[in-house]
């Protein structure tokens, strides 16, 4: 019976996988066409074509807030103090992300060139919002549908374990993704994970993982989970092969400095989750005991 009943859930798991893998592939329909016609744009065209790419990714969201508009809370998408989240969430990543960078630099991991000019404002904002775009469809695919469902059936550690790992192996493909950056995705994941817990919603996860990219790649000039930086206000030159400390061509998050910050600010967000969680997990148990009794 309860081999049956793991099959069962396994089973599950890899038809929400599924789903969630279907919404991911309309997210990414530019992407994948342009891929299939084999276009190219020449270099100096990049800044559009990067653009047009981030803001494609608005189909997905679209699609899914259509498509769950009668479910706001299996996405996330409710909650108290929005606004004061989003503010939060972008103060919290980029202060984040810069102490992180120093530390890097500090340690002699970067050479530094500034190379922002007042003409770029103009791409910095449009860069800005997106990936305000491509991180809240990731996080409203990952800790929006995958972990919401699993939350909606009271299955605390299935909402943060699937999908960490969907997130972690949604970035495969990109290079320099090796054991370490895999690491440092998943500490990502439930450190995003941890942040709708304890606020209900995805929008502070949502800015925080937007400012997160938009400063490696745009502000500090770094990559971006393995993809080319913009690098509008500096650009970020690894001068060491030691990829621990630089994270190599992957970016940040593979080095061994943010997997330490993951890891503390997973710790951290967990602490502060915890009286939801003991929550879920007494309400889980009642609800064992209520259907065993009634047997």
């Amino acid at each position: 019976m309860k081999g049956a009943i793991k099959i069962k859930l396994i089973q599950r798991i890899f038809i929400i996988w599924a789903i969630a893998l279907g919404w991911t592939f309309i997210g990414q329909l530019v992407e994948f066409f342009l891929g299939f016609v084999s276009f190219t744009m020449p270099i100096s065209d990049m800044y559009p074509m990067q653009l047009l790419l981030l803001y494609s990714e608005g189909i997905g969201i679209l699609a899914m807030a259509l498509h769950y508009r009668h479910k706001p809370d299996l996405l996330g998408f409710s909650g108290e103090h929005i606004g004061k989240n989003l503010v939060a969430g972008t103060v919290a990543g980029l202060l984040l992300f810069s102490l992180i960078w120093l530390i890097v630099t500090l340690l002699g991991g970067y050479h530094v060139t500034t190379v922002f000019h007042w003409h770029q404002v103009f791409w910095l904002i449009l860069f800005l919002f997106g990936y305000g775009v491509q991180a809240t469809f990731e996080e409203i695919v990952c800790r929006g549908y995958i972990m919401g469902y699993w939350l909606k059936h009271n299955r605390l550690g299935l909402a943060f374990l699937t999908n960490a790992l969907f997130f972690t192996v949604l970035h495969v493909a990109n290079p320099g993704y090796d054991l370490y950056a895999m690491i440092g995705l998943f500490l990502f994941s439930i450190a995003m994970s941890a942040l709708r817990l304890l606020t209900g919603s995805i929008w502070l996860g949502c800015a925080f993982h937007a400012i997160w990219n938009f400063a490696e790649g745009c502000i500090f000039g770094t990559s971006v989970s393995g993809l080319s930086s913009t690098g509008l206000v500096f650009t970020s030159t690894n001068t060491t092969p030691a990829q621990l400390l630089t994270g190599g061509s992957f970016g940040v998050e593979r080095s061994g400095i943010a997997l330490i910050a993951y890891g503390l600010v997973s710790i951290l967000l967990i602490a502060l989750s915890w009286p939801r969680i003991t929550r879920a997990i007494d309400d889980r148990r009642s609800a064992a005991h209520s259907k065993y009794s009634y047997q």
